[in-house]
């Protein structure tokens, strides 16, 4: 893994540094990284230092606390330790709680991802942050509106009868693709016309066995695989379905509801600030199947009500996602964290 760092001061245009780590432990490449990271920011002298990633805020904000950075912040997107048992899970406790503690301030994609740092006690409340009603970096709403969202999603494509459900990321385990396989396979079995649509690579052999299974019965399963652009796709979809175990703060909902899409996902983590069950969308528990199917087949059964949770999604993701307002918001705090990092330099200077 490559770090692009991103520099900025008041004291020259922005400067970009590339700093190779990997992501997996390495003690000597780290230290080496590490010695880097300190070189750089000394060399560099910024007033303020954000990093975002577990492996780059790591290293980077003890190196901003070693080389005297006076405004260290660090951007929480997930934490990977939801997903780890015994003694990794230890280690990645252990590491977010470094990291936490090189922070000045903890800038947190959500909600409920905050309350997860405070739960785990990684950080206290006064460190956390959430802009807004969240998100890493909010939607462009004109670049995901499609012809069904800038008429109120009033009318389905006339060129199908089946409804067409979408996964779109990365296909693994914690994503929750093994658990939508069995779920679509059920309404199958049930005589629900719907149609599986996956955008994405896999991450695990559990995913794409799921996947061939689907396949090799002969059912209605497209695999697109990567897609760069996803917005002509989202034309073609009814239902956003993103069965997860964990996330920060998943932006394929606010995309699929720019483009009047609503969502099924569930109750994880970041996922549960995306939609707001009943109206924008349906929540379920995690890795629970049967109310998976049950909410798919509500919303595949009901074409009034996905228009109006996509109408809905569409209006919620303008008030409180719109790209432009969360660059406002995170321009606005870190001017308040420059500003409170020159007070406290000013105090102790002034100091006998």
């Amino acid at each position: 893994m490559v770090s692009n760092a991103q520099i900025g001061s008041n004291r020259g245009p922005v400067q970009f540094h590339h700093i190779a780590m990997e992501r997996a432990p390495r003690p000597l490449r780290d230290a080496r990284a590490l010695w880097r990271w300190y070189r750089l920011l000394r060399h560099v002298r910024p007033d303020v230092v954000s990093i975002g990633t577990p492996k780059a805020a790591l290293l980077g904000l003890l190196a901003a606390q070693f080389a005297g950075v006076s405004a260290r912040v660090y951007k929480v997107r997930g934490l990977r330790l939801e997903g780890a048992r015994g003694a990794g899970r230890l280690l990645l406790w252990s590491t977010e709680w470094i990291t936490c503690g090189a922070a000045h301030a903890a800038l947190v994609v959500s909600p409920s991802l905050r309350n997860r740092l405070e739960g785990f006690r990684l950080a206290p409340p006064r460190k956390l942050r959430v802009l807004g009603s969240g998100s890493s970096n909010g939607v462009d709403l004109e670049r995901f509106a499609t012809r069904r969202s800038a008429s109120a999603h009033t009318q389905p494509p006339a060129d199908r009868d089946e409804v067409v459900i979408a996964f779109v990321g990365r296909m693994s385990r914690s994503k929750g693709v093994p658990e939508l396989c069995n779920a679509f396979e059920a309404l199958q079995s049930s005589g629900i016309a719907s149609k599986l649509l996956l955008v994405g690579d896999f991450e695990d052999e559990v995913s794409r066995e799921a996947v061939s299974r689907l396949s090799r019965q002969g059912l209605p399963v497209d695999v697109v695989g990567f897609v760069d652009d996803v917005r002509e796709l989202y034309g073609r979809v009814d239902v956003l379905c993103l069965p997860t175990h964990r996330e920060g703060f998943p932006n394929v909902v606010l995309e699929a509801a720019a483009a009047a899409v609503p969502a099924v996902t569930t109750r994880a983590t970041g996922a549960v600030d995306s939609v707001i069950d009943g109206v924008t969308g349906v929540l379920v528990p995690v890795g629970d199947t049967s109310a998976l199917v049950r909410a798919l087949a509500t919303l595949c059964a009901d074409g009034t009500l996905r228009r109006r949770m996509g109408t809905a999604a569409r209006q919620r993701v303008a008030e409180e996602f719109d790209r432009r307002r969360l660059w406002q918001l995170e321009g606005d705090f870190y001017l308040e964290i420059q500003s409170a990092s020159t007070r406290s330099n000013r105090r102790r200077s002034s100091r006998p």
